[in-house]
């Protein structure tokens, strides 16, 4: 699969990547948009010291099931047992990762 990798500050490359082993309960998203973030343009321009390359950029996405439904993704990464979590309100949570910072 294509990916947009950052390679080095203000370096980015469009690389063939490996797909990814699924877990159980996982899917993959046939992915038809990804974004590209204030967040993902502070690391491209080496101000984020969460963003280190050789990272993949684009952690904003929408996209398609297998079965064809549409999804979009929240790639916020939770510890999934605190209140926030379990209400749903990830942005009140202290997360574990996002891919798009350490996710590579």
């Amino acid at each position: 699969m294509r990916a947009l990798v950052y390679t080095a500050p203000g370096k980015v490359d469009l690389e063939q990547r490996p797909r990814p082993d699924l877990h159980h309960g996982e899917e993959e998203i046939a992915i038809k948009v990804a974004g590209v973030c204030g967040s993902d343009i502070s690391g491209f321009l080496g101000h984020s010291a969460l963003r280190r390359p050789p990272l993949v950029l684009g952690h904003e996405l929408v996209g398609r099931r297998g079965d064809g439904r549409r999804v979009v993704a929240n790639l916020l990464i939770s510890r999934g047992h605190c209140d926030a979590c379990i209400s749903g309100a990830l942005p009140k949570t202290k997360l574990n990762s996002s891919c798009g910072a350490r996710c590579a």
